[in-house]
């Protein structure tokens, strides 16, 4: 796959200004050909070489054009590289962007019902304030 991105070409930048503002439907279908060949795809290339430069990229996503002309407007792609850390790829008319992030969420704790009790005995007193309880028994598991 070496070799196959040389860049967008300059009938992509024609086909981006022809779908500004709010194009019509009709507008959006006589471009979609062109917007599917000249833009999307050279995106699609672009990923698939990094990919075949460092495995860690394989996993990504080069997303379609909807409905709202945000979309026709700008493609859109991700590279996931971890569970929580992605680079995100925008070619609209201003260029190609891109952006790390980091997505930081704390895993919640779940609190379901044990048929085993908790907390031990004598240590009901280092249970958390926020801890529920079914029939005197509680337990906690930590999941996403």
């Amino acid at each position: 796959m070496r070799g196959q991105f040389t860049g967008w070409p300059e009938q992509a930048m024609d086909v981006l200004w022809q779908l500004q503002g709010e194009p019509t439907h009709a507008t959006r279908e006589r471009y979609r050909a062109d917007r599917e060949r000249l833009v999307r795809q050279p995106m699609i290339a672009l990923l698939n070489e990094v990919a075949d430069t460092d495995p860690r990229y394989e996993d990504f996503s080069v997303w379609h054009y909807r409905t709202d002309s945000w979309w026709w407007q700008h493609q859109s792609a991700v590279i996931r590289l971890g569970r929580k850390i992605e680079i995100g790829l925008r070619f609209a008319l201003d260029g190609l962007r891109v952006q790390g992030a980091w997505w930081y969420t704390p895993i919640p704790a779940r609190w379901t019902c044990s048929a085993k009790p908790w907390p031990p005995r004598g240590a009901a007193a280092n249970c958390p304030p926020s801890s529920r309880t079914c029939g005197g028994r509680a337990t906690t598991s930590l999941g996403t």
